[in-house]
């Protein structure tokens, strides 16, 4: 790493950590490999990334204008594993941080993210589970190939999840206009939530709401199915499209 980058780095310490200064960053990207991760906000001002095996050599920090680029090195393979169980890497935010946009991706970690705030988020995993909590923003994007996903408290303009293997659960959503969900084999379940649109383009994966209420559904589908059971019966849903083969669409 360039030394001359705005950022401080100290590894005298039982766990070495990364502390960077909040200089008008709008954009962080974080590209991780197979770590145990926690990333959440604090009261500092600055951006704080701390772990007991962290070092130089692994990761590089990128810090430029407006910009946070924090990345696992290429050359160490996935068979690496700097990281267990009660060696968590941690990443915090600082609360009043204004984020246009929020980039995350990990091939086989697992871990959480809470309370990240931004006009953009976009989130990609490929195996391991991913659990997120009170996530805000005007577009949010989900990707999973057959990594495990939990979701509670997003609230979002519009969102967009897409999974080939892996089931995606969301609980407590309120998408101001459009929710898209797109499936090879993954199931989808939403539970107490709104959307003004649900998409729902599904190969053979399965769509399961309880207590969630677009105001309007288009479905396409070989052969996966769609389910909503609600209490609140006045409320009504408009199939807007449907196209399918086998599957079906059932809302009681």
């Amino acid at each position: 790493m360039d030394n001359n980058q705005n950022y401080f780095f100290n590894q005298e310490n039982e766990q070495p950590y990364f502390k960077i200064p909040n200089n008008k960053i709008h954009s962080i990207q974080i590209e991780l490999l197979n770590e145990y991760y926690k990333l959440n906000t604090h009261d500092e001002s600055y951006f704080l990334i701390k772990g007991n095996t962290l070092s130089e050599k692994d990761y590089e920090l990128i810090v430029k204008p407006n910009t946070l680029i924090f990345k696992r090195n290429d050359q160490h393979t996935i068979s690496h594993e700097p990281y267990g169980e009660g060696q968590e890497l941690s990443i915090f935010l600082p609360k009043n941080v204004l984020l246009r946009e929020f980039h995350f991706s990990s091939k086989t970690g697992e871990g959480t993210l809470s309370n990240v705030d931004a006009d953009q988020i976009n989130i990609s995993i490929i195996s391991g589970e991913l659990s997120l909590d009170h996530i805000e923003a005007s577009n949010f994007s989900l990707q999973t190939t057959s990594g495990e996903v939990n979701l509670t408290h997003l609230s979002s303009s519009n969102a967009t999840f897409k999974t080939t293997t892996a089931d995606i659960e969301l609980s407590h959503i309120n998408i101001k206009n459009a929710i898209k969900c797109i499936s090879v084999e993954g199931d989808i379940d939403i539970e107490d939530g709104f959307a003004q649109e649900l998409f729902f383009q599904t190969e053979s994966g399965d769509f399961d709401g309880k207590e969630f209420y677009p105001n309007t559904i288009s479905f396409e589908s070989i052969d996966g199915d769609l389910d909503i059971k609600n209490k609140k019966k006045e409320h009504d849903i408009i199939i807007k499209s449907k196209q399918t083969i086998e599957g079906e669409i059932n809302i009681k």
